[in-house]
């Protein structure tokens, strides 16, 4: 599932968006919205793996916010100035897309992002991570949950815990999207290893674990979904 922000100060132009997403399998639409502050705060939250950004908008640029939040998603950007798409591709956008945009040019625009996140996949049953000087073969299926801490991450495992010098988004990027979900600013959990569903937290493995409140729509309509 490849999870969409939407950002453009045009009520039409999020309209059409959102509904080509709607259209499209495997695509998920987390954010539509007119604040580019409001894109940056999902973006840095990582609640999505793929941005649409306008590039004029009154607040901030999309050029300022492609600045800003750097290479946390793959970016496309949609203008209807094509003055603009050299400095999109400075900043290394998956796309570059001319307003209206129809349906079919947006579909090449997806499946270009689809390549490069697949090409960045890791293997689907286990990953090497950097524990001290070595590395250590961590299997996806022992791993209960993810805690993120100041300057690293400590993966709870069913024989113990591996502490690594990762972020929470990189080691979100490792992961298989359709096995971990984000429940928490600071925690991942294996959707296979939650026990129990609360109004404001779950347990894995005996351990209490908060929702944020950020997370939570996304969170049930993943877990409870069947």
């Amino acid at each position: 599932m490849i999870r969409c922000i939407l950002t453009d100060d045009e009520p039409l132009a999020l309209d059409l968006l959102a509904d080509h997403i709607a259209k499209v399998p495997g695509l998920e639409l987390v954010l539509a919205t007119s604040d580019p502050l409001a894109a940056i705060a999902a973006v840095q939250g990582q609640l999505g793996d793929l941005l649409f950004l306008d590039i004029r908008m009154p607040q901030l640029s999309g050029l300022e916010v492609l600045g800003i939040i750097g290479k946390g998603c793959q970016v496309v950007v949609t203008s209807a100035y094509p003055e603009y798409a050299i400095h999109g591709f400075e900043h290394q956008v998956a796309d570059y897309l001319l307003k209206p945009v129809s349906f079919a040019r947006f579909l090449t625009a997806v499946n270009r992002v689809r390549e490069k996140l697949h090409s960045m996949a890791p293997p689907d049953d286990f990953v090497y991570l950097k524990v001290g000087q070595r590395m250590q073969r961590v299997n996806f299926d022992e791993v209960l949950y993810v805690e993120g801490l100041k300057d690293h991450v400590r993966l709870y495992i069913t024989n113990g815990q591996v502490t690594v010098l990762q972020t929470m988004k990189g080691l979100e990027e490792l992961l298989p999207a359709g096995r971990f979900v984000r429940v928490h600013k600071s925690y991942l959990v294996a959707i296979s290893r939650i026990e129990q569903i609360h109004k404001q937290h779950i347990v894995v493995g005996g351990t209490i674990i908060p929702i944020g409140e950020f997370y939570r729509d996304r969170f049930l309509k993943l877990v409870l979904k069947g």
